[in-house]
C-alpha cells in the first residue's frame, strides 16, 4: 500500500520525504482543507524532495467554485507551474450543470500535467458514473474519501467503487485515514494508494510520529 502524504508546509514536506512517504500533495492552510502553496515554496520543496510532488491549485477556500478573478489567477499560477518538474496538479470543480465543460476548460490548461480530482466526487451523485466520465476526460487519478466524514465511514462503498471502476484512472483512499486504520484497511488488496495528512492541530504540523507507524504498519506485509 502506498502512502501520499498532505503536507502543508515545506518544513512537512521534507519531514514526509525523509520518513518514506510514496508522494506528497504540497498545498498550504490545513485549517481550510487546503490552498495553492506559493511558487516560492513549491520551488523549495521540489528542490529538495526525490519523490513525485503533485501541487494544488484552488485560490481560495470555500465551494470549489471559481469566478473570473479567481481563473485569472489559477492560469497564472498554471503557468509558473509548466515551468516547474511537479509530478501533477490537485484540483476539485463543484457539481454544476456544466461541470464537464468547466473541467475539460481546467484540464485544457492543466494539461499536461496529471490532474488529481480532489475531494469533489463526494458531491457529485453518482459516483460510479461520475468515475467513469473522469477517466474518458483524462483524469489520472480521484482521492475521495466518500463524505466529509471519512473513509473509515464509507469503506464497504468505496470498496465496491474501486471493484467497478476503470483500471485506467487511481482511486485514492483519503479523509481522516490514522495509522490504526492501516491495518482495516490493508485487508482490501484493491487499495493501492492512502492519502493522509497525519496532522497535529494543536501543534499545526505534521505529526512526525504518526506519520512513521502509519508508513511502518502500512508497508508491512500480512502475515
Amino acid at each position: 500500500m502506498l502512502v501520499e502524504v498532505a503536507c502543508f508546509n515545506k518544513e512537512d514536506a521534507i519531514i514526509a520525504y525523509e520518513n518514506g512517504a510514496n508522494r506528497i500533495e504540497f498545498c498550504s492552510n490545513y485549517s481550510v482543507g487546503g490552498v495553492s502553496p506559493s511558487l516560492d515554496d513549491v520551488d523549495f520543496v521540489l528542490e529538495r524532495v526525490h519523490i513525485p510532488v503533485t501541487v494544488m491549485l484552488r485560490p481560495k477556500a470555500g465551494p470549489f467554485v471559481y469566478y473570473e478573478d479567481d481563473e485569472t489567477e489559477m492560469i497564472k499560477y498554471l503557468h509558473a507551474l509548466h515551468q516547474m518538474p511537479v509530478d501533477g496538479v490537485v484540483f476539485g470543480i463543484a457539481y454544476t450543470e456544466n461541470w464537464i465543460d468547466n473541467l475539460k476548460f481546467w484540464l485544457q490548461r492543466i494539461h499536461p500535467f496529471d490532474l488529481t480530482f480532489h475531494r469533489a466526487l463526494e458531491d457529485y451523485p453518482n459516483h460510479l458514473e461520475t468515475i467513469n466520465l473522469l477517466q474518458a476526460l483524462g483524469v489520472r487519478r480521484v482521492l475521495t474519501g466518500g463524505s466529509s466524514l471519512g473513509v473509515m465511514h464509507h469503506l464497504s462503498e468505496l470498496i465496491h467503487l474501486m471493484n467497478h471502476a476503470p483500471k485506467e484512472i487511481e482511486i485514492i483512499l483519503g479523509g481522516g485515514i490514522r495509522a490504526n486504520d492501516i491495518v482495516t484497511l490493508k485487508e482490501y488488496s484493491q487499495i493501492q494508494w492512502i492519502h493522509t495528512a497525519c496532522f497535529d492541530k494543536s501543534k499545526n504540523r505534521l505529526d512526525q510520529q504518526e506519520l512513521q507507524k502509519l508508513i511502518r504498519l502500512s508497508s508491512v506485509a500480512p502475515e
